[in-house]
């Protein structure tokens, strides 16, 4: 799961021009000033820091292009079927790559939702010996996993040179999770003299709550995996034998030509 956070170190030679077209044309694309900041930030946070908003958007539009001259070649040489095929296998190549990130991030999202747990409970019993958040998150960085050390490290840097309240709010905002939101609830309003212990016997329901649906998450997974894979040995099964029956047909249908 995690190994969607850096980009792979050996590249398909598709891939590599696919990646080096993208860079090509990424001077002709503009993107509005708000959405190209907020793909910079998803593109740093699964490990794409080397590439730019423009140059993942011309990437898209490079994958789809190449499939749609293929697909027009084919059909102006006649070979319809071949064609057909190139035009659906461009349009789910294309959807893909624009679903990229997004699926990438929902992987890192997963992952640290599982942590999270184990990050609150190191947080409250740290509280108990040391006042200085910044300095727990410091050392809970050294044993945190991957998926959540980005998000942990603007926050680390934002408490250090940023106003308190606000770098725990943008955390929250960045991470958008329930359990979250209550942490930091939590740690605005013991900055102000709420009692600690108290809130954490409180939250530590919600970790007990989290815990229990990460886990039934996973449960519920493996079955849909199950599911997809069978439906697609079925589909490819029936590919294969109504292929040639329709190629038949498509050649007895000349005769009446």
């Amino acid at each position: 799961m995690l190994k969607a956070m850096k980009p792979k170190e050996k590249r398909s030679s598709y891939a590599k021009y696919i990646r080096l077209a993208g860079k090509c044309f990424s001077k002709y694309i503009i993107l509005q000033p708000f959405y190209k900041q907020k793909l910079k930030r998803q593109l740093e946070k699964v490990g794409e820091k080397e590439k730019t908003p423009q140059e993942h958007i011309a990437e898209i539009w490079v994958t789809g292009s190449i499939w749609a001259l293929l697909g027009v070649m084919f059909w102006i040489s006649t070979y319809y079927m071949v064609s057909m095929g190139c035009f659906l296998v461009g349009l789910a190549a294309t959807v893909n790559k624009a679903r990229e990130i997004e699926h990438k991030i929902s992987e890192i999202n997963a992952s640290i939702e599982l942590e999270l747990p184990q990050f609150i409970r190191s947080f409250g019993q740290a509280l108990n010996s040391e006042q200085d958040i910044i300095k727990i998150l410091e050392k809970y960085r050294q044993i945190c996993g991957k998926a959540f050390r980005y998000d942990l490290d603007i926050l680390i840097t934002e408490l250090k040179t940023g106003n308190y309240e606000e770098a725990l709010y943008r955390f929250d905002q960045r991470l958008n999770i329930p359990v979250v939101t209550s942490l930091v609830a939590g740690l605005v309003g013991t900055s102000k003299g709420i009692d600690h212990k108290t809130f954490f016997y409180i939250l530590e329901r919600d970790i007990k709550l989290l815990a229990n649906s990460n886990l039934q998450k996973m449960l519920d997974k493996r079955p849909q995996k199950i599911k997809l894979a069978s439906v697609i040995v079925v589909i490819s099964f029936i590919t294969i034998f109504t292929y040639p029956l329709i190629i038949n047909i498509l050649d007895g249908l000349k005769i009446f030509k």
